[in-house]
Protein backbone atom coordinates (compact mmCIF):
# COMPACT_ATOMS: atom_id res chain seq x y z
CA UNK A 1 0.00 0.00 0.00
CA UNK A 2 2.85 2.35 0.89
CA UNK A 3 4.55 1.66 -2.46
CA UNK A 4 1.31 2.35 -4.31
CA UNK A 5 0.91 5.73 -2.59
CA UNK A 6 4.56 6.59 -3.24
CA UNK A 7 4.22 5.67 -6.92
CA UNK A 8 1.07 7.80 -7.30
CA UNK A 9 2.76 10.77 -5.61
CA UNK A 10 5.81 10.55 -7.88
CA UNK A 11 3.61 10.18 -10.97
CA UNK A 12 1.58 13.24 -9.97
CA UNK A 13 4.68 15.38 -9.39
CA UNK A 14 6.20 14.25 -12.70
CA UNK A 15 3.03 14.85 -14.72
CA UNK A 16 2.67 18.37 -13.34
CA UNK A 17 6.29 19.43 -13.68
CA UNK A 18 7.58 18.90 -17.21
CA UNK A 19 7.27 21.06 -20.31
CA UNK A 20 7.70 24.53 -18.88
CA UNK A 21 5.18 24.30 -16.02
CA UNK A 22 2.32 24.39 -18.54
CA UNK A 23 -1.12 23.56 -17.17
CA UNK A 24 -2.37 21.51 -20.12
CA UNK A 25 -3.63 17.95 -19.78
CA UNK A 26 -1.88 15.18 -21.66
CA UNK A 27 -4.07 14.35 -24.61
CA UNK A 28 -4.32 12.53 -27.90
CA UNK A 29 -4.11 14.61 -31.05
CA UNK A 30 -6.63 14.65 -33.88
CA UNK A 31 -5.88 12.42 -36.91
CA UNK A 32 -5.76 15.64 -38.96
CA UNK A 33 -2.43 16.39 -37.22
CA UNK A 34 -0.77 13.29 -38.71
CA UNK A 35 0.29 15.16 -41.85
CA UNK A 36 3.20 17.37 -42.85
CA UNK A 37 2.78 19.14 -46.19
CA UNK A 38 -0.02 16.72 -47.07
CA UNK A 39 2.11 13.60 -46.46
CA UNK A 40 1.62 11.02 -43.74
CA UNK A 41 3.22 7.68 -42.88
CA UNK A 42 1.38 4.83 -44.56
CA UNK A 43 0.90 6.63 -47.90
CA UNK A 44 1.82 4.64 -50.98
CA UNK A 45 4.85 5.80 -52.95
CA UNK A 46 2.65 6.22 -56.01
CA UNK A 47 0.41 8.71 -54.16
CA UNK A 48 3.44 10.75 -53.08
CA UNK A 49 4.77 10.88 -56.65
CA UNK A 50 1.35 11.89 -57.96
CA UNK A 51 1.11 14.77 -55.46
CA UNK A 52 4.70 16.00 -55.39
CA UNK A 53 6.42 14.62 -58.44
CA UNK A 54 9.95 13.26 -58.38
CA UNK A 55 11.92 14.07 -55.21
CA UNK A 56 14.76 16.56 -55.43
CA UNK A 57 17.03 13.79 -54.15
CA UNK A 58 16.77 10.04 -53.55
CA UNK A 59 19.13 8.57 -50.96
CA UNK A 60 19.99 4.88 -50.56
CA UNK A 61 22.59 4.00 -47.93
CA UNK A 62 23.19 4.07 -44.19
CA UNK A 63 21.28 5.88 -41.44
CA UNK A 64 17.76 5.31 -42.74
CA UNK A 65 15.55 5.04 -39.64
CA UNK A 66 12.44 2.86 -39.47
CA UNK A 67 9.97 1.97 -36.74
CA UNK A 68 7.92 -1.10 -35.95
CA UNK A 69 7.79 -4.32 -33.97
CA UNK A 70 10.24 -7.22 -34.27
CA UNK A 71 8.12 -9.04 -36.87
CA UNK A 72 7.90 -6.03 -39.17
CA UNK A 73 10.39 -6.13 -42.03
CA UNK A 74 11.58 -3.22 -44.18
CA UNK A 75 13.24 -3.75 -47.55
CA UNK A 76 14.20 -1.41 -50.41
CA UNK A 77 14.80 1.42 -47.92
CA UNK A 78 15.44 4.89 -49.27
CA UNK A 79 14.83 8.53 -48.35
CA UNK A 80 13.05 10.88 -50.72
CA UNK A 81 13.95 14.51 -50.09
CA UNK A 82 11.74 17.46 -50.99
CA UNK A 83 13.79 20.46 -49.74
CA UNK A 84 13.80 20.09 -45.92
CA UNK A 85 11.18 17.34 -45.96
CA UNK A 86 12.51 13.77 -45.87
CA UNK A 87 10.33 10.69 -46.46
CA UNK A 88 11.59 7.25 -45.49
CA UNK A 89 10.21 4.88 -48.11
CA UNK A 90 10.25 1.10 -47.59
CA UNK A 91 8.57 -2.07 -48.69
CA UNK A 92 6.64 -2.97 -45.53
CA UNK A 93 6.20 -6.67 -44.83
CA UNK A 94 4.45 -8.28 -41.86
CA UNK A 95 4.15 -12.02 -42.52
CA UNK A 96 2.16 -13.06 -44.43
CA UNK A 97 1.15 -9.61 -45.75
CA UNK A 98 3.19 -7.33 -48.01
CA UNK A 99 1.86 -3.79 -47.63
CA UNK A 100 3.82 -2.41 -50.58
CA UNK A 101 6.21 0.53 -50.98
CA UNK A 102 5.06 3.18 -48.52
CA UNK A 103 6.08 6.17 -46.47
CA UNK A 104 7.25 4.82 -43.12
CA UNK A 105 8.51 8.03 -41.54
CA UNK A 106 8.29 11.77 -42.29
CA UNK A 107 10.96 14.15 -41.00
CA UNK A 108 11.22 17.91 -41.46
CA UNK A 109 14.42 19.74 -40.47
CA UNK A 110 13.76 23.27 -41.71
CA UNK A 111 10.86 25.72 -42.02
CA UNK A 112 9.83 24.55 -45.48
CA UNK A 113 6.89 22.59 -44.01
CA UNK A 114 4.74 22.68 -40.87
CA UNK A 115 2.33 20.43 -39.03
CA UNK A 116 -1.39 20.94 -39.63
CA UNK A 117 -1.59 23.15 -36.52
CA UNK A 118 1.31 25.25 -37.78
CA UNK A 119 4.19 23.94 -35.64
CA UNK A 120 7.52 24.48 -37.41
CA UNK A 121 11.23 23.97 -36.94
CA UNK A 122 12.56 27.02 -35.09
CA UNK A 123 9.44 27.45 -32.93
CA UNK A 124 9.81 27.38 -29.14
CA UNK A 125 8.80 24.61 -26.74
CA UNK A 126 6.22 27.04 -25.33
CA UNK A 127 4.66 27.31 -28.79
CA UNK A 128 4.54 23.50 -29.04
CA UNK A 129 2.72 23.27 -25.70
CA UNK A 130 0.38 26.10 -26.69
CA UNK A 131 -0.63 24.20 -29.84
CA UNK A 132 -0.69 20.63 -28.52
CA UNK A 133 -0.66 20.63 -24.72
CA UNK A 134 1.59 18.35 -22.71
CA UNK A 135 3.15 15.44 -24.60
CA UNK A 136 2.58 11.79 -23.86
CA UNK A 137 6.30 11.38 -23.22
CA UNK A 138 9.28 13.68 -22.67
CA UNK A 139 12.94 12.73 -22.67
CA UNK A 140 16.35 14.29 -22.29
CA UNK A 141 19.25 13.25 -24.51
CA UNK A 142 20.22 10.30 -22.27
CA UNK A 143 22.66 12.24 -20.12
CA UNK A 144 24.42 13.88 -23.04
CA UNK A 145 24.37 17.62 -23.49
CA UNK A 146 23.40 17.13 -27.10
CA UNK A 147 22.83 14.38 -29.65
CA UNK A 148 23.58 14.59 -33.35
CA UNK A 149 21.01 12.41 -35.12
CA UNK A 150 21.87 11.15 -38.59
CA UNK A 151 19.16 11.03 -41.23
CA UNK A 152 20.66 9.63 -44.39
CA UNK A 153 23.21 12.19 -45.63
CA UNK A 154 21.81 14.88 -43.31
CA UNK A 155 21.74 15.35 -39.54
CA UNK A 156 20.11 17.45 -36.85
CA UNK A 157 20.96 18.17 -33.22
CA UNK A 158 18.75 17.84 -30.14
CA UNK A 159 18.92 17.80 -26.36
CA UNK A 160 15.28 16.80 -25.66
CA UNK A 161 12.41 15.23 -27.52
CA UNK A 162 8.67 15.06 -26.90
CA UNK A 163 6.22 12.44 -28.15
CA UNK A 164 2.56 13.00 -29.00
CA UNK A 165 0.14 10.20 -29.88
CA UNK A 166 -2.52 10.49 -32.55
CA UNK A 167 -6.03 9.34 -31.66
CA UNK A 168 -6.74 6.43 -34.00
CA UNK A 169 -8.97 3.39 -34.15
CA UNK A 170 -6.74 1.66 -36.70
CA UNK A 171 -6.60 -2.11 -36.44
CA UNK A 172 -4.03 -2.63 -39.19
CA UNK A 173 -1.26 -4.56 -37.46
CA UNK A 174 1.71 -2.56 -38.73
CA UNK A 175 0.29 0.89 -38.01
CA UNK A 176 -1.77 0.41 -34.88
CA UNK A 177 -0.34 3.60 -33.38
CA UNK A 178 0.75 6.91 -34.83
CA UNK A 179 3.19 9.30 -33.17
CA UNK A 180 4.74 12.72 -33.60
CA UNK A 181 8.20 13.28 -32.10
CA UNK A 182 9.27 16.88 -31.65
CA UNK A 183 13.05 17.28 -31.21
CA UNK A 184 14.36 20.41 -29.52
CA UNK A 185 17.71 22.04 -28.92
CA UNK A 186 18.22 24.79 -26.34
CA UNK A 187 14.46 25.34 -26.13
CA UNK A 188 13.68 25.47 -29.85
CA UNK A 189 12.47 22.85 -32.30
CA UNK A 190 15.20 21.31 -34.45
CA UNK A 191 13.15 18.58 -36.17
CA UNK A 192 9.63 17.14 -36.34
CA UNK A 193 9.08 13.45 -37.07
CA UNK A 194 5.88 11.53 -37.87
CA UNK A 195 6.02 7.75 -37.73
CA UNK A 196 3.89 4.67 -37.34
CA UNK A 197 4.43 1.12 -36.12
CA UNK A 198 3.94 -1.11 -33.11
Amino acid sequence: MLFKKLFLAIALVFSCSFVGQASFAINYLSPSEFYIAGVQPGMYASAVLQSFGEPTKRYVGDNIPTRGGPMLKHTNKEIWFYKGLGLVMTDVFDYPTNYGHRVMLVLVTDRSATTAAGLAVGDSIDQMVKLYGNPLYASSSWGNKEVVESFGPKSFIYDHYYTYRINTNSTTEWNDWKNINVYTYEGYISAICLYTGF
